[in-house]
């Protein structure tokens, strides 16, 4: 297919990437009614979205490495039946309990999309062309949270929130019904299944490596305030400001045009500035949105236009954080991409599980847990990317300190 992204090729990439996505933002409108339904409580209700995403993490080690030996597209195809019938099953669920074990579920097999995505990007392109191809997939994750929850919103106030787990199935069939049709297989080295002493040193490849560190787990902290912001924000927004369910779903479509900011900046200045300045910019930006977030309940002027600007600001830093550490982080495995996607997809989506469950362990904190562990978690990116690193002593043939990307 040569060098070039062919336009069909980048449009399945981001509508399997999405699909976890879709699954965990489309309900996020409906957590305070299905906690009535259930009669469940607040923190037994965020409990799902934690599940989902254990179900995400615990996955990936797996996905990635069967993808290298057995073929990015059939294990595309398991994981996409277990997202669907999960799916249902969630739609279906009696109780708290049932719809949990359901989420992970749904999880599971919600991460086989985004693990392949970026292993099929990784197969075919290098440089600078994955960098842009990584912000596309990227883009999808962060931007999908912003406009479906209005759709979620509009189910749950006409139909309920079983509904919107029955739609989350259908786009799921018909996504895997595209790929099936038009998805190419990119793997060109696929083979036998990887003994585990082959498997340990894949991982352990790419775990020690310095650059993988260190852009893995700062694209992480941008994913835990993230989704502690999904987490926490449908309770403080319906419950405490007193928005409605669809009117909840629309303020996420204008806190990610920060993320299409952040990405276009990162686009725009990526060949004329290093990685490094470019993260390191994009790190305090998160920082700055989530502590101006925090003064609100503090000076007790906590409002919906403020959350949701203060929202923008944190979203555009992280527009500039995840495309390009993600690319960074890959970059150096083009022998074992799958499983390198793999990590880097556990330790962001552990990140993510660390937000969403960190805040709704925090009642004591009332409107401000939602800002303190956004703060928290800035704070870290900030430190761990700045942290002395190994590779500023390591110099090329010429003598010369290799760039930090």
């Amino acid at each position: 297919m040569g060098r070039h992204m062919p336009k069909l090729l980048l449009v399945l990439l981001t509508a399997v990437t999405s699909l976890g996505q879709f699954a965990n933002a489309v309900y996020l409108p409906s957590l305070p009614a299905i906690g009535q339904k259930l009669q469940a409580s607040s923190g037994l209700v965020q409990a799902t979205l934690t599940a989902f995403l254990v179900g995400f993490v615990a996955a990936q080690l797996v996905y990635g490495p069967l993808s290298d030996r057995f073929g990015r597209r059939i294990v595309l195809f398991w994981g996409n039946a277990i997202y669907v019938l999960g799916s249902v099953f969630c739609a279906l669920a009696p109780d708290i309990d049932t719809l949990i074990g359901a989420r992970v579920a749904q999880g599971v097999g919600a991460c086989a999309g985004l693990v392949i995505a970026r292993a099929i990007a990784r197969d075919r392109f290098s440089g600078k062309s994955l960098s842009v191809v990584m912000a596309v997939i990227a883009t999808a994750v962060a931007i999908v949270p912003g406009f479906v929850p209005l759709l979620g919103g509009i189910i749950q106030d006409g139909i309920g929130w079983r509904a919107t787990f029955m739609v989350t199935s259908v786009l799921g069939i018909i996504v895997t019904i595209a790929a099936w049709r038009w998805l190419p297989e990119s793997n060109a080295s696929q083979g036998d299944l990887t003994s585990v002493r082959q498997l340990s040193r894949d991982y352990g490849e790419v775990l020690r490596s310095p650059v993988f560190r260190r852009n893995s787990i700062t694209s992480a902290c941008g994913m835990a305030g993230m989704f502690a912001f999904n987490a926490a924000s449908p309770s403080l927004f319906i419950e405490r400001l007193g928005t409605s369910a669809t009117e909840y779903g629309i303020y996420p479509m204008i806190t990610v045009c920060g993320y299409f900011i952040g990405t276009a900046t990162a686009a725009r200045l990526v060949k004329r500035v290093s990685e490094y300045r470019l993260i390191f910019f994009g790190s305090a930006t998160m920082l700055l949105g989530g502590s101006l977030m925090l003064i609100m309940p503090l000076t007790g002027t906590l409002t919906v236009s403020g959350m949701v600007a203060t929202m923008f600001v944190f979203v555009a830093g992280l527009g500039i954080v995840l495309p390009l550490a993600s690319a960074a982080s890959l970059q150096d495995f083009p022998h074992c991409a799958g499983t390198a996607s793999a990590v880097l997809g556990c330790i962001q989506m552990t990140g993510a599980a660390m937000g969403a469950a960190i805040v709704s362990l925090m009642p004591v904190f009332r409107d401000a847990s939602l800002a303190s562990t956004m703060v928290v978690f800035s704070m870290l990116a900030v430190v761990w990317y700045c942290k002395p690193n190994r590779l500023t002593k390591i110099r090329d043939g010429a003598g010369r300190p290799l760039r930090l990307r």
